[in-house]
Parts: C-alpha cells; sequence; structure tokens
C-alpha cells in the first residue's frame, strides 16, 4: 500500500494569487472538518448495531438529547425494536483526537448550522474560548482565519460571491463581530442548543446591526444565501 506524507501548502499572503490545484494534488489537500466532540444522527432504529460498532464505542455513549439518558443495552434494544424514530447523541470522538486535530492547518472550522444541536449557537465562540485562551493551542490570528477566510475560500470554488465573505475590506460584504476575547464564551448544550454565547458587544451581517452592545436586536433578518451554479428557483 502506498504511503504519503501530507504537508500543509503555504498559504499565500493576503492579495496574492492562489495556486490552482489539480489532478492528484488536489487529493492530497484533505478538506478536513473538525465538528464538536458529539453527532447528532437520526434513530437508533435506522442505525442499529452496525454503528455502534463501526465506531467502537458502547452502548453508555448513546445519549438521548430529551432527557439526558445514557442507553443501556436493555434500554438500546428497546429502541431498536420501536417503530418510532429516535434522536440519539452518538460520543464517537475523543477530546484528545479533537484537540489535536484543531490546530492543524488545513484545518477550517465551520457549522452546518444543524437545528438543535449546541454547534449552531456556540462553534466559534467555544474555539475562541478553548482553543485561543484557554489551551492556547491556537493564537487569535490563526483562529480567525481558520473561521472566517478559509470557508470563504472554500466556497470560492463553487460561488463567486464568496470572495465578498471572510474578509474585512472595501468592497467585502459588511459582516463584522465585534467581541472581548477575554470573556466570549460558548453556553449552548443539548438541552439547550440556542442560549447564545456570551462576549460578543456588536455583530453586523450586509452592514446591517443585529448584537448591539451584547443585545440581540429583534426581528432583523439579513443573511442571504450563497447559490452555487446548481442553483435553482
Amino acid at each position: 500500500m502506498e504511503q504519503r506524507v501530507l504537508t500543509p501548502p503555504r498559504e499565500p499572503a493576503f492579495g496574492e494569487p492562489r495556486p490552482v490545484v489539480r489532478g492528484r494534488d488536489r487529493d492530497d489537500r484533505l478538506d478536513l472538518l473538525a465538528d464538536r466532540v458529539r453527532l447528532l444522527v437520526p434513530g437508533v432504529a435506522v442505525e442499529g448495531l452496525r454503528t455502534r460498532e463501526k465506531l467502537g464505542i458502547d452502548y453508555r455513549d448513546l445519549v438521548l438529547p430529551d432527557t439526558g439518558e445514557h442507553l443501556t443495552k436493555e434500554r438500546f434494544d428497546e429502541l431498536h425494536n420501536s417503530s418510532k424514530q429516535q434522536w440519539v447523541l452518538v460520543f464517537a470522538n475523543t477530546q484528545e483526537s479533537v484537540d489535536a486535530v484543531i490546530p492543524n492547518a488545513l484545518v477550517m472550522i465551520a457549522s452546518d448550522g444543524a437545528e438543535g444541536h449546541p454547534r449552531n449557537a456556540g462553534t466559534y465562540s467555544r474555539v475562541l474560548a478553548q482553543y485561543v485562551r484557554e489551551k492556547k493551542t491556537l493564537s487569535l490570528r490563526e483562529a480567525l482565519r481558520k473561521m472566517t477566510l478559509m470557508p470563504a475560500q472554500m466556497l470560492e470554488r463553487s460561488t463567486p460571491a464568496a470572495r465578498q465573505k471572510g474578509r474585512l475590506q472595501e468592497g467585502a460584504d459588511g459582516d463584522i463581530v465585534v467581541f472581548d476575547p477575554q470573556t466570549i464564551t460558548d453556553r449552548s448544550t443539548f438541552e439547550k442548543p440556542s442560549e447564545p454565547s456570551t462576549g460578543v458587544h456588536y455583530l453586523l451581517v450586509g452592514g446591517t446591526l443585529l448584537i448591539d452592545d451584547g443585545k440581540l436586536v429583534p426581528d432583523v433578518f439579513p443573511g442571504r444565501a450563497l447559490p452555487g451554479p446548481g442553483k435553482c428557483y
């Protein structure tokens, strides 16, 4: 079996043209996504025992989000044999593995905003609190790049609109957050997945104010989709 060592490519300076990656070289630039420690998957009845064996986890690593109940084999079998679909939290990744992946130069930080998952409200503030302020495995500059410029550059492959994202410069969209790096902290949990983070003073999306002096501005929704070439109306 062929073995290859992957090394992070040099990141071009701001404004410097980025190389076009084609063919086999593209395969070597891994698109790694580091999620929070927990995954949300539908249906013990759908996934069954194969998921548990594949992930190398025990029954106790399966948790019902509504109650916080850790499953036993008996409870698992009960749900598995039920016709009712059940959301289950799968604690598959270890904190050690996540901690090791986050600082890698190839890893960006992003969230799919899944409804009912704490990553929707807490991903970015969690990275700033844990990996910049507490663990100090990322500099503030590195963390911000992973959460802004890198995702924008990834999306540029499918939509030109992303070239106006992830940057503070003339001509870019006015997406700006003002936060205190010493206090920003995520508070979302599986029980309260929409709990807002602390330490954010101001937030603008497309130039529209959403958080004003730490308070959410009600009934304002300036966010817009970035359609790619496969868009349909």
